[in-house]
């Protein structure tokens, strides 16, 4: 991402940046939807997808403080944040967005529960935003249709660019994430 800026600034451009937080992400996970992209989407079968629904379903929590014990209670959905499996098993349940982020011709990086939207543009054209903005309605779509939630209250809005071009823009106020508007950072 950063190579990408860096080169789109050579260039003249300037690059808008969308980071969006995903609300509880690790704790959303549907284990039927996971365990069904884990067999066609990346092959997993057999004993391993037999061991893949076992780690992650029938699971139940409680918390201690001391000597006090709250009840126990059943896990119906998410992956365990603090395994080594959880980055993963998160990364591979919400892969297809990678899909649809690509129909919108805008950049992304992902890890985890970390999704940054991004776009470089000529000083001319920054005033057009609205790629970015529809991509954005798109994956909040799409994850809200997977039992997931985009937290706009958290969402950030960067610009990057040479300090000769970021003088020459016009920046709005902001961008438009899923009705609430994101102003840009410094």
């Amino acid at each position: 991402m950063v190579n990408d800026i860096r080169r789109a600034a050579g260039d003249g451009q300037c690059t808008v940046l969308l980071a969006l937080d995903i609300s509880a992400a690790f704790d959303a996970v549907d284990h039927t939807t996971l365990v069904e992209r884990a067999k066609t989407v990346f092959g997993i079968n057999g004993a391993t997808l037999d061991w893949l629904r076992s780690f992650v379903t029938e699971r139940s929590q409680f918390i201690a403080v001391g000597t006090e014990r709250s009840e126990i209670v059943a896990c119906l959905s998410g992956v365990p944040q603090s395994s080594v499996l959880g980055p993963i098993l998160f990364g591979m349940y919400v892969s297809p967005v990678g899909d649809l982020i690509a129909q919108h011709n805008i950049s992304y990086h992902q890890y985890a529960d970390d999704l940054q939207l991004y776009m470089s543009l000529s000083s001319e054209d920054f005033n057009n935003l609205s790629a970015i903005e529809i991509c954005a309605v798109d994956v909040s779509r799409w994850f809200v249709e997977n039992a997931l939630l985009l937290n706009p209250d958290k969402t950030e809005a960067a610009v990057f660019g040479t300090p000769k071009r970021l003088p020459q823009l016009h920046l709005s106020s902001g961008i438009d994430v899923c009705g609430t508007r994101i102003d840009f950072t410094e």
